[in-house]
């Protein structure tokens, strides 16, 4: 018999804390309950994040859910109640054969209703009815406002499981609220025989807080013991409770003791014992619940004795009394714990109702935009980029920053601040937003002169969004022939014109000699702006010669990826774009290609990974076939691809602007991507037909293309990862610029 099942000869039980589709439907967790001793679950919101983000058990359930409508709270709970409802049925033949000691399964109220009394237990009352199993157990924590929520509750005749206690003051509470809502019910003439509770005391997470406070103090003769100390001390006042008048009337109407608890018994400190709030917590009437690591390391050495926690109490006594000595407010402690406790479950929805939000987000998109992957004969090839993308944990591990996902030595650590876009974004909207009406009392045209990533973006919002009401008639000049140079000012009054001087580096040769060109025809610097990184040389030019108004740009964004920062939403807004509404786009975009939707789902990877699988086996040539209304956009992308990925003798060929062949005009190297507006007949599936790999997708609206600048960063990046290049440095572009500064200087 393995230690935790020899836990029951001791009358503690040992219960798992942890919940999941797998652990359930698989058979695995019936037996634990066989061979490991296990004898009830306990869950909380952050084990169901875990288990929902972190694998795909849920992902039909998930669709399902989405393609109702449900809200990410609604989905959470159907998901949660399923699991709950089934694992309570998998532990239902345990209950009945022990009367109801054990066999029960917990599932908590909402954290965010924590402080409300009155939802609290409208709450459980909710959930009790619709998991309808004898053997759930509401949880309800035991901060101020769930004290009487306990209370209620029991005498609602819900079985409560009370989580977060830290005090052994707040402990007497919990005691107080079952033993009177037990008594409003016999009062009533209610019967109280069916109905159960546990307090969950909180052990480990009391040192973790206490042995910081201790090391500060000096006392590190108490380090690593306070949590067991306070848990005994917490036991005697349970045997104190059940020995008293109240208790043994309500029991002699069938009431059933509120076992104590022990939660969070896993051991964060690693120079501790990883049975440390196990072995010496064994006691009468007590519960275990144990994360998965702790029940298997307790079965592979633990040491069972019976009653340890009422062994040594006096010495436990004198360790709580320490902490007084040394200046340490132990209620107060426990009291912030508990608040960190809400915090933490809080945290965890928030966390787990995002995922979902995203793969929601994920999904709408693809039904709504009529997504089509066809691999055709490059269907191994993709799965094998695919499958890279897996590997390296690409989606996670972009969204976390880790560089390493681009090789050991690269500039990606300073050049992931396109990442945050949507937040720069509504930080600086109405900023933007004030300038452009400012701009469009002074100015009727406006002339952005800059090269590549601060050119090609305003380019795009100007040729397929346009001018609307109320914006400066915009154009772009990006090229240093004189034809392009005189014909970007024909037709405009140049005294009414806003020269937008446009450069993250603040040393772009061809800008800076747009600028003197134009300032030779116009001086006066109210009629200049400027958008550079901090500390550049445009910067310290715009303040000698006193342009009207300079935006600086987070350093953290390379030139190829600055379409939704200032370079491009600056632009937008002069143009009479809604800011909010692009970055609303964007932000639709970010969602739908978060880390936790899964990489089937994740369009912006798959298409990174896809495009990288194929190039590594030679079909490197990113073929765009964009409706006319779109077509602005390849000019983007294909400085954004090949710029990114053309290095260290690999990378892949954006084809832009190649009139659209028959399926038999093209070899086996290619994939295609076709986008257009849902209006416009575009259809490119006789690619697809013909074997050719092809994505293929539409927008509602011109305005989300906001969104695939960031979905296309995204999927560049991912096409780094795959390729093992680093998508973010650019060390011929650099090279060039020298080249070109040399010869200039030269004369030649």
């Amino acid at each position: 018999m393995k230690p935790a099942a020899r836990l029951n000869e001791c009358g503690q039980s040992a219960w798992l804390d942890l919940i999941g589709r797998k652990l359930i439907h698989s058979g695995e967790l019936l037996r634990m309950t066989e061979e490991d001793g296990v004898r009830g679950v306990t869950a909380n919101p952050a084990i169901f994040e875990k288990a929902i983000v972190e694998s795909d058990e849920y992902d039909d359930q998930l669709r399902t859910l989405i393609d109702q409508g449900k809200s990410p709270l609604e989905i959470y709970e159907a998901i949660a109640i399923d699991d709950v409802r089934s694992a309570c049925d998998v532990l239902r033949p345990m209950f009945d054969r022990l009367q109801g000691r054990d066999g029960f399964v917990s599932l908590e109220v909402s954290p965010y209703i924590a402080r409300d009394t009155k939802a609290t237990v409208q709450e459980a009352k909710r959930f009790w009815r619709a998991v309808e199993r004898p053997n759930l157990f509401i949880k309800i924590p035991a901060n101020p406002e769930g004290i009487p929520a306990i209370r209620e509750a029991t005498a609602a005749g819900i079985s409560v499981n009370i989580t977060l206690i830290f005090s052994v003051h707040v402990y007497e509470q919990v005691i107080e609220a079952y033993i009177s809502g037990l008594e409003e019910r016999v009062a009533k003439g209610l019967p109280v025989s069916q109905i159960h509770s546990v307090a969950s005391f909180f052990v480990s997470r009391v040192d973790t807080l206490v042995d910081k406070l201790l090391e500060e103090k000096g006392a590190r003769d108490v380090l690593g013991k306070i949590a067991v100390a306070n848990a005994k001390e917490a036991y005697q006042v349970f045997l104190k409770s059940i020995a008293t008048g109240r208790w043994k009337a309500l029991e002699s109407k069938g009431a059933t003791r509120q076992r104590p608890l022990w939660a969070s018994t896993g051991t964060k400190n690693k120079a501790y014992s990883d049975v440390l709030y196990v072995e010496p917590l064994i006691g009468r009437d007590t519960v275990n619940t144990m994360p998965l690591p702790t029940l298997q390391a307790f079965n592979d050495h633990g040491k069972v004795e019976a009653d340890t926690v009422v062994k040594d109490v006096d010495q436990a006594r004198a360790q709580l009394a320490r902490l007084s000595q040394v200046g340490i407010n132990l209620e107060a402690v426990c009291a912030e714990l508990t608040e960190q406790g809400l915090d933490l479950f809080s945290k965890a929805l928030d966390g787990l109702l995002h995922a979902i939000s995203a793969r929601a987000a994920a999904q709408t998109f693809a039904k709504k935009a009529q997504l089509r992957e066809s691999l055709g004969r490059r269907k191994e090839d993709a799965a094998a980029g695919l499958d890279s993308a897996r590997e390296k944990k690409i989606g996670a591990r972009l969204w976390a920053r880790d560089t390493a996902l681009w090789g050991a030595k690269n500039v990606a650590k300073t050049r992931l601040g396109w990442l945050d876009a949507t937040k720069f974004g509504k930080d600086h909207a109405a900023e933007i937003a004030t300038f452009a009406r400012e701009a469009a009392q002074k100015f009727r045209h406006c002339l952005l002169l800059g090269m590549g990533g601060s050119s090609l973006a305003p380019d795009v919002f100007a040729r397929i969004l346009g001018k609307r009401d109320g914006g400066l008639d915009l154009r772009v000049l990006d090229s240093t022939a004189p034809d392009a140079v005189r014909a970007a000012t024909r037709g405009f009054d140049l005294r009414k014109t806003l020269f937008l001087v446009s450069s993250k580096s603040g040393t772009t040769t061809e800008v800076d000699g747009f600028y003197r060109y134009f300032r030779g025809q116009v001086n006066d610097g109210a009629n200049f702006a400027a958008i550079t990184d901090p500390g550049t040389p445009l910067q310290k030019r715009a303040e000698q010669d006193r342009f009207w108004r300079t935006f600086l740009n987070p350093p953290d964004i390379g030139g190829r990826y600055s379409a939704l920062s200032y370079f491009g939403l600056v632009p937008a807004a002069l143009l009479g774009l809604d800011v909010n509404a692009l970055i609303e786009q964007a932000g639709k975009v970010a969602l739908a290609s978060h880390a936790r939707v899964p990489l089937q789902e994740n369009l912006a990877l798959r298409i990174g990974a896809i495009a990288a699988g194929l190039a590594k086996k030679g079909a490197d040539k990113l073929t765009f076939l964009f409706s006319k209304n779109l077509a602005p956009l390849g000019g983007w992308l294909e400085q954004l691809v090949a710029e990114s990925t053309g290095k260290q003798g690999r990378g892949i060929v954006p084809v832009d602007g190649e009139p659209p062949g028959t399926k038999d005009a093209y070899g086996n190297d290619r994939l295609f991507v076709s986008l257009s507006l849902a209006s416009e007949a575009h259809d490119m599936s006789h690619l697809a037909e013909a074997g050719h790999p092809l994505l293929q997708w539409k927008l509602a609206t011109p305005a989300e293309i906001a969104g695939e600048f960031l979905r296309w960063e995204i999927a560049t990046a991912a096409m780094g990862a795959v390729l093992e290049i680093d998508p973010f440095d650019e060390p011929n572009v650099a090279e060039s610029k020298d080249k070109t500064k040399s010869l200039l200087s030269g004369g030649t």
